[in-house]
């Protein structure tokens, strides 16, 4: 029996979404807010009249993606060549950055596998089209070769070098347009990459499908992927955290999961990003709005800890006094403070704080 549902399962599942978003868009039109409207591809014809006009616009596309990539590129080869080299020196045939920058064209050009990857990149045409954006290139690898690579190099040298990329964007304040109440928006969300019934790798994480006789074991790739992502739609990648069957719960037989994941990963941005130690460039941006009346009195304070162990921090990330109880917020602020449960531990608790005199001359308030 097929387990795929049927045209009048789809049918009611397609209306029930209907509906749930007709009353969503309801509550946000009773509370004063603008239902977003869904993005769609425009039905009109090529705005290109000739040849030549699209010949241009490719051509002013290219030049824009170069600009970017030279100004780039070096920094970031030039930071992938410091990586150790695993390869066996009699053997080279290809520089590390060669064999890197061909690893980067496969995610460009989005090549589905290596045999695909091998089939497209050796043609002449791409070949010489490749060649006028960078010259240095006489001749590019085989995909086996890249597999072979990145099978032994060691990963955190890579993560660190687009770690390093992305910090040096920020710095050149190249998302300032994109950003969302001028923070810089992280979006975390799990992702399966491979399943199968083989136990090729002790990390795999396991699970049981089929139903009675077909029941067995799968084993699957799971990870936690943390991207910038901007309210025009750009996402960049950002960071990996991969669950493991053995950092799970060996005592209640419960292998490793997005929780457990998430602290792992947010420890790693903290490590990554940290906050700054002047508080002055935190407060920096509040101090680029026009006038007083645009500021809130009542900054906003995160407390990310568990209860018990709780510290408050202001708007430029510095420890203040330590919350004994998660509970007693609501007696220390003279109001209920909203929680959102992320697990029986972890708790995020959004509350306002009245700012003192001496911290509203620093923040330009």
């Amino acid at each position: 029996m097929s387990r795929r549902p049927t045209r009048a399962t789809i049918q009611g599942c397609a209306q029930k979404k209907k509906q749930q978003e007709k009353a969503l868009n309801a509550k946000l039109r009773a509370s004063g807010q603008v239902p977003p409207l869904p993005a769609s591809l425009p039905n009109r014809c090529s705005t290109f009249a000739t040849i030549a006009e699209e010949r241009e616009a490719r051509e002013d596309a290219v030049s824009k993606q170069m600009r970017l990539l030279r100004k780039e590129l070096p920094t970031l080869l030039g930071q992938l060549e410091q990586i150790p080299d695993p390869r066996d020196p009699r053997k080279r045939r290809h520089k590390l950055t060669a064999l890197l920058l061909y690893g980067l064209l496969m995610f460009v050009f989005q090549f589905s596998s290596r045999r695909e990857t091998n089939r497209e990149i050796s043609r002449p045409q791409f070949m010489t089209t490749l060649q006028l954006l960078f010259p240095e290139i006489d001749t590019l690898p085989h995909a086996d070769t890249l597999f072979r690579l990145l099978r032994d190099i060691d990963l955190e040298h890579l993560e660190q070098a687009h770690v390093d990329l992305i910090k040096r964007l920020i710095r050149g304040k190249s998302f300032r347009r994109y950003l969302i109440n001028r923070c810089y928006p992280i979006a975390i969300d799990g992702s399966q990459k491979l399943a199968g019934d083989t136990l090729w790798a002790e990390e795999l994480l396991q699970r049981t499908v089929g139903k009675e006789e077909t029941r067995h074991t799968q084993y699957f790739v799971y990870l936690l992927e943390a991207s910038l992502a901007f309210h025009n739609g750009l996402v960049i990648p950002l960071l990996s955290e991969f669950l493991e069957h053995a950092l799970g719960d060996s005592e209640a037989q419960k292998q490793d999961g997005e929780l457990r994941g998430f602290v792992r990963l947010s420890d790693r941005l903290k490590t990554l990003f940290p906050r700054p130690a002047d508080p002055a460039p935190a407060r920096w941006p509040l101090r680029q709005r026009a006038g007083d009346a645009a500021l809130p009195w009542l900054p906003l304070a995160v407390h990310d800890r568990a209860q018990g162990q709780g510290f408050v921090h202001g708007l430029a990330g510095v420890p203040r006094a330590p919350c004994p109880e998660t509970a007693s917020l609501a007696a220390l602020l003279g109001t209920t403070p909203t929680a959102l449960q992320l697990g029986q531990r972890h708790r995020l608790c959004l509350r306002f704080e009245r700012a003192s005199a001496s911290q509203a001359e620093r923040s330009g308030l």
